[in-house]
């Protein structure tokens, strides 16, 4: 019956058994202890990025307001914001990597390079640990475009709230004062 399966569904959740992947017959906590660290070795530091960049432009924007600059930030971050992630990537893929020929354009590090012993999941991290500063450099490569791309793609809406939230705190008594 139904139900039965969904107890027991949830029983296995609860004791960390999610399964087995139906494509690469594997459990599913190994392929999830393998990709995790790899997902947040690229998102934390384009989310990062991403605020900073929002952040400052968001600023120039405000302090601008009704200016050729702030126009320009404001037509920027629209852009940015409302294009999807994959076509800023493939756009930054198709420029950076194929064209000009400056960073590799897939994978996570050279395939030529051995990998240093797993201790965090990290390739960056685990590299740096072992001191493997050849496999740390080809890893940081790989890894400026899907960055960088995230980065593009998020920092839109940081600006759009920065530059509206410091336009309506820039015309209050205690900023007007602080000045």
């Amino acid at each position: 019956p139904l139900y039965v399966q969904i107890i027991n569904y949830i029983s296995n959740l609860f004791h960390g058994n999610l399964g087995m992947d139906p494509v690469y017959k594997v459990p599913v906590v190994n392929l999830l202890s393998k990709y995790i660290p790899r997902t947040l070795e690229i998102t934390i530091p384009a989310t990062v990025l991403s605020v900073i960049i929002g952040l400052v432009t968001g600023a120039i924007g405000a302090s601008n307001r009704g200016k050729v600059l702030d126009y320009f930030v404001r037509g920027v971050y629209l852009v940015t914001w409302s294009s999807p992630t994959f076509l800023i990537a493939t756009v930054l893929q198709l420029g950076v990597a194929y064209y000009l020929k400056l960073l590799p354009p897939y994978g996570i590090v050279n395939p030529a390079l051995t990998s240093p012993s797993r201790i965090t999941g990290f390739p960056l991290i685990d590299s740096a640990i072992a001191g493997d500063w050849v496999y740390f450099v080809s890893v940081l490569r790989h890894m400026i475009l899907p960055v960088t791309s995230l980065a593009v793609a998020n920092f839109g809406i940081v600006t759009r709230l920065s530059r509206s939230s410091m336009l309506v705190h820039m015309n209050s008594d205690y900023a007007k004062l602080s000045l």
